[in-house]
């Protein structure tokens, strides 16, 4: 009886050791390949954050210009990962992209640029599996680049916001940096998707970009205007109308005539209202005070009763240079009463 124990023993232990080597077959390359593919991620992102320059001043350990490991959704289990690009696509690419380096001044270069806006408009739209390297891609050239305003100009053109994830996905990385393009290619690639904005991480990115004393004009309102006001907090949100009214005052007037309609957008009525009532003061530079009639002719600072007593004042004073802006924006945007309009009509500067 005891061989017969013995035997069958050896034989469950052989029985065990071949599972689990047949287990070790069929998934210990894929795992490990995970493994592997996991760890390039993490160096990849750890390089990113230590590489990014960052300017004693600029940023805070708390600004929203983090590391992406700060920037972690939740994952989404159904989402397929990412595709390796194919040869055939990398190929294709670099023959579209190489043609606007190869464009000669005899060359009809608006009709190059269609025809190569085409070809590769068909080749994502057939292998759309190849977006997310092609929206990489955009990390190689400059803003200004002819190759990479025809790589966005692409991208948007895509239907259903396939790109969106994409974009949104290579804007954090450019979040991480405090340079002028890093900023400027931060907005641009927000600017160009069509979903929501609707990661907090991005949303406190664009609030920081906006109130930076050093930000170039031109991309602080790109910053403000992909911002909407339901999207941030109360007490955030007061800090930035604070924020943006003082660099009204301190603006030039072309600069103070584009910021005062994203500063009413994100101020409440009676903000609106006290803000505009202040800057038509005497006291205030003749520039900011015509930023603010134009802006109220445009229709982005409405005339409320507080507003109109203050232009009325102003039509009515003949030392003011600014009397007869008043008067045609009274009459332009305001209610007036027969009696204001006959009062505004007979009176004229000396």
């Amino acid at each position: 009886m005891k061989p017969v124990i013995a035997l069958l023993s050896v034989a469950t232990l052989c029985f065990a050791g071949g599972y689990q080597y047949a287990l070790f077959r069929h998934s210990g390359p894929s795992n490990y390949s995970q493994h592997q593919q996991d760890a390039s991620v993490s160096s990849f992102v750890e390089s990113r954050a230590t590489s990014a320059n960052i300017p004693d001043g600029s940023y805070t350990q708390d600004s929203a210009f983090k590391a992406p490991s700060d920037w972690q959704a939740e994952p989404d289990l159904n989402r397929a990962k990412p595709n390796t690009p194919d040869q055939r696509t990398i190929d294709e690419l670099d023959s579209i992209l190489s043609s606007i380096d190869n464009i000669n001044e005899q060359d009809d270069k608006g009709q190059i640029i269609a025809n190569q806006f085409d070809l590769l408009k068909q080749m994502l739209i057939s292998r759309p599996e190849q977006l997310a390297y092609t929206v990489a891609q955009l990390d190689d050239y400059s803003i200004d680049d002819p190759k990479f305003k025809l790589l966005m100009s692409v991208i948007q053109n895509m239907p259903n916001n396939t790109a969106d994830e994409a974009l949104f996905s290579l804007a954090k990385q450019y979040g991480m940096y405090s340079d002028p393009e890093s900023q400027q290619k931060f907005v641009t690639l927000l600017a160009s998707t069509t979903s929501t904005i609707d990661s907090e991480e991005i949303v406190q990115g664009l609030v920081d970009l906006s109130v930076m004393e050093h930000t170039d004009s031109n991309t602080r309102l790109e910053a403000l205007s992909l911002l909407k006001p339901f999207q941030i907090e109360t007490a955030e949100k007061n800090l930035l109308v604070t924020e943006i009214e003082s660099l009204i005052y301190k603006s030039n007037a072309s600069d103070a005539e584009l910021l005062l309609p994203q500063l009413m957008r994100f101020a409440i009525d009676e903000q609106r209202t006290a803000m505009a009532t202040d800057m038509l003061s005497y006291d205030n530079s003749e520039s900011l005070r015509m930023a603010v009639l134009e802006n109220i002719s445009a229709g982005s600072i409405s005339v409320s009763d507080n507003v109109k007593i203050t232009l009325l004042e102003m039509a009515n004073n003949d030392s003011d240079p600014l009397n007869m802006a008043a008067k045609n924006t009274l009459i332009d945007s305001a209610t007036l009463s027969h009696q204001e309009y006959s009062q505004l009509r007979y009176h004229s500067p000396p």
